[in-house]
């Protein structure tokens, strides 16, 4: 039951930053709409190990990756 509550956070993360940004709400270079895609892929990366499922870990991780490269990103354009 723990992993599942941690999927669904993660989904719900990642829904929340896609939905917002797409109503125009976020835009996609703040860096609240990067943090809500790097805690929603960190906690889809745990749920896809705990699943065993290779294809959903490759996803997240990749999404996880790129997400923190954008939050890097986020914080040297606010310096």
């Amino acid at each position: 039951m723990f992993y599942l509550i941690l999927g669904i956070l993660g989904m719900l993360c990642i829904l929340i930053a896609f939905i917002l940004e797409n109503l125009h709400i976020w835009k996609d270079t703040e860096l609240r709409y990067d943090l809500t895609n790097v805690a929603g892929s960190l906690l889809l990366t745990i749920y896809a190990v705990h699943l065993r499922s290779i294809p959903f870990f490759i996803l997240n991780a990749v999404w996880l990756v790129f997400a923190i490269v954008e939050v890097i990103s986020d914080i040297k354009r606010k310096l």
